[in-house]
């Protein structure tokens, strides 16, 4: 990829010694746009690998910006001196471009591994909770079950014809059926 842009970047500039008119200003000015406009387009669309923008941008410029140095006449060596500071802006907005794609990849991943970590967590957390619910549920129908079980012995000890009493190990009685109190 990088191969083909330097050939492309080749055949920009060899446009810009080609097709530059020694006698047109106009059609200079023109040309020098056009050319400048490709490297601003190149700012976007290379400046993540700035070798690739490089190959592109030096071949594309630089044979224009020679060809209007030497060309001997103030107006030119303006327009050369202009198209250098256009260069060195693009190559910055290049390198700005590039670190703060690169800052943005960076932050992006960082940012996976913490979603990934997040949402493994929130699925312990998921799992904490449905043992839980299964550990309440569980609790809730001993509860009942022991519930039952309770009113089951008190209906038959209440409906016994014997006597009954419960006596706790320090000799306290804690409980009398009925029975018990009208036989005694």
């Amino acid at each position: 990829f990088v191969i083909l842009l330097g050939f492309s970047g080749c055949a920009m500039g060899s446009a810009g010694v080609l097709l530059f008119p020694a006698d047109s200003l106009i059609h200079q000015v023109f040309l020098t746009f056009i050319l400048g406009g490709m490297v601003a387009g190149a700012v976007g669309a290379f400046s993540i690998t700035l070798g690739a923008f490089l190959t592109y941008t030096v071949p594309t410029v630089l044979p224009l910006l020679v060809r209007l140095l030497t060309h001997g006449s103030t107006m030119h060596t303006v327009m050369g001196g202009m198209l250098l500071l256009f260069i060195m802006l693009m190559t910055f907005n290049a390198l700005s471009i590039r670190r703060a794609t690169r800052s943005s990849f960076t932050a992006r991943l960082d940012h996976l591994s913490l979603i990934e970590s997040l949402t493994a967590e929130k699925s312990k957390a998921e799992q904490a909770v449905e043992a839980l619910e299964r550990e309440m549920s569980e609790r809730l129908e001993a509860q009942k079950a022991l519930l039952a079980s309770e009113q089951q012995f008190r209906m038959l000890v209440e409906t016994l014809n014997e006597g009954l009493s419960v006596v706790n190990e320090q000799g306290t009685i804690e409980y009398v059926n009925d029975r018990l109190c009208e036989i005694v």
